[in-house]
């Protein structure tokens, strides 16, 4: 499937500046849970047509944020990955991936390593596509492999680039595909080798649903009849199973992968899934909200909600209790949110629309 592969190092340009266009500098925040969700707000706007020119034309809020909500990543109208900080300072830019045509090649996807420091990015070029490990506020990496196949996922552990891919045959099944990292912390390629793996969730020939949104190597699968299974991509197990009495499709889960929060296609109800005991908690019925965001803190005791019924809010969920918190108005946008993330340590929560971003967070008294 690889007959060829090209590594090459590409320079990343580099800006140190500050953006004035924030309208405050989050400062140290406290990790949002049910004692303090009240207090969650916006601390901090960064509006794209207020960046600096090196971060070129910027129209999708599609963020990708660090593990602790300092790192932010958003894609230009070029394909470039451009690096910003929680204050809104341009930390860089990668350069441009080309086609063989000299057009922008395009962005699939992308993510940071566990650290916050090297982020991987995969563009698609029509016969082939390239994977880039860039070092925040350093250099990148690039190596291209000629196929077909599409890749539609990336993350990084601390020894692995992991792609997966879809085959360009509908016969051949999902796959992924690994090589060697020299170190995550620099962000080199120790190969250009690419290794084939299983998709361990085609074992499962009763899953109709795949929830969404959920950073690899999680995934989740669930059955017509509410089996639902968690898995990791990267060793292939399928870790935990439940039953629920609905299909889960929407949802969010803690950055350990043992409670899953979900809602079913009809929005009936709210519910958190224990995937350690097997126990699903009714958290509250929603009776047709339709809720596009969902995200859950990592001590899973709160659920938050963004763009409920296409009101430009932010809600949240006690689970405990069910008792819902209306927070208040997101930022100016001319569409709806096109990403929101919660970071890994559940400190802060970023809005991202095609105007730029907004960072909640509950500041400690």
């Amino acid at each position: 499937m690889y007959s060829r592969l090209l590594a090459g190092l590409n320079g990343l340009a580099l800006v140190f500046t500050c953006l004035m266009a924030a309208e405050a500098q989050p400062v140290e925040a406290a990790v949002i849970d049910a004692r303090n969700v009240d207090q969650l707000a916006p601390v901090a706007q960064i509006d794209f047509s207020a960046l600096p020119a090196e971060a070129g034309e910027i129209l999708n809020g599609r963020v990708y944020v660090s593990a602790d909500g300092r790192h932010l990543a958003v894609v230009n109208r070029d394909s470039q990955v451009v690096f910003l900080d929680d204050t809104g300072a341009l930390l860089g830019v990668t350069e441009t991936m080309l086609t063989s045509d000299g057009f922008p090649a395009t962005f699939i996807d992308g993510a940071f390593d566990d650290m916050g420091n090297v982020f991987a990015a995969v563009h698609t070029a029509g016969g082939s596509y390239n994977i880039t490990l860039a070092t925040v506020g350093a250099g990148s990496e690039t190596t291209t492999v000629i196929s077909d196949d599409k890749p539609v996922s990336v993350w990084l552990d601390s020894e692995f680039v992991w792609l997966e891919v879809i085959p360009a045959d509908p016969n051949q099944p999902t796959y992924l595909a690994q090589t060697t990292l020299v170190d995550v912390g620099t962000g080199q390629f120790a190969t250009t080798r690419w290794t084939r793996r299983p998709f361990a969730p085609a074992q499962d020939r009763e899953a109709v649903a795949r929830i969404g949104r959920l950073p690899a190597p999680l995934a989740v699968t669930a059955t017509q009849d509410g089996q639902v299974s968690r898995w990791n991509l990267s060793t292939g197990e399928r870790s935990a199973m439940a039953r629920v009495d609905a299909v889960p499709i929407y949802g969010a889960a803690t950055p350990d992968g043992r409670y899953l929060a979900w809602r079913d296609p009809a929005s009936t109800r709210l519910s958190v899934l224990d995937f350690e005991t097997g126990q699903n908690r009714l958290v509250a019925s929603l009776n047709g909200l339709y809720v596009p965001f969902l995200l859950i803190s990592a001590r899973a005791d709160v659920v938050i909600g963004v763009h409920p019924n296409d009101e430009p809010v932010v809600v949240a969920w006690e689970v405990s209790t069910g008792s819902l918190h209306r927070l208040g108005p997101y930022r100016h946008c001319l569409r709806p949110p096109d990403m929101v993330r919660l970071s890994n340590n559940a400190q802060r929560l970023v809005i991202g629309c095609d105007a730029g971003l907004q960072i909640w967070q509950v500041s400690p008294a």
